[in-house]
């Protein structure tokens, strides 16, 4: 089967890379603290278990596309207590946030358009001094800086011509930026262990400096 360019240039999500590192840990005896995921820390509504226990309708349909009526109506009076008053036509229903998201990332990107995360930017800077990294965030978060930055094209391509990398063994490495979501010459491999290998490929020749 041939995989779409797309695909190949798509790393594994998180979630993905995270899980076989649990199950590793989980069989060295390592007690497991979520902070991973969004997971619920409230006790559900009973009132849920109540809706499901009572439903009886012969067949689980697709809801109507713009969203349950009572749905988008209770978000209604939700957002109207809060000093914002919606039409029905101003409320889109999604199958939860990550479409959310996705819809919204389609509206306002184009096309090779590349999107600065304060947060990722301080892991990367700020690797080696925890409390720096720290100190980036709460300062983006009390400066009220925006989740996700757009950038154009040509200012990512000047601002990120290369990349530096250290590993926790010692090893530096330097390479264009474009190669590494580009698998033909740089992979990152998440191993079951957690550790992580490192390929670099289609080299013909290599000047020791």
């Amino acid at each position: 089967m041939k995989l779409s360019s797309k695909i190949q240039r798509c790393g594994l999500s998180p979630m993905r890379q995270f899980y076989p590192r649990e199950m590793a840990a989980r069989a060295r005896g390592v007690r497991i603290h979520h902070l991973n995921i969004g997971q619920p820390d409230v006790e559900t509504p009973q009132a849920f278990f109540n809706a499901v226990r009572d439903f009886d309708a012969p067949v689980v349909a697709y809801p109507p596309a713009p969203g349950e009526e009572r749905y988008v109506e209770a978000l209604r009076t939700y957002y109207a207590g809060l000093g914002c008053s919606l039409e029905r036509e101003d409320i889109l229903a999604t199958f939860g946030g990550s479409e959310a998201l996705e819809i919204a990332m389609a509206c306002i990107l184009d096309e090779g358009d590349e999107v600065l995360v304060p947060e990722q930017l301080a892991r990367e800077v700020f690797s080696g001094s925890p409390q720096a990294h720290d100190r980036f965030v709460e300062e983006a978060a009390d400066r009220d800086l925006p989740a996700q930055l757009k950038v154009e094209p040509k200012v990512a391509r000047r601002v990120a011509a290369k990349h530096h990398i250290r590993t926790d063994t010692g090893v530096d490495i330097t390479f264009p930026a474009e190669f590494g979501k580009n698998p033909d010459f740089l992979e990152f491999t998440s191993n079951l262990d957690g550790t992580i290998s490192i390929a670099i490929k289609n080299v013909s020749a290599i000047e020791n400096r």
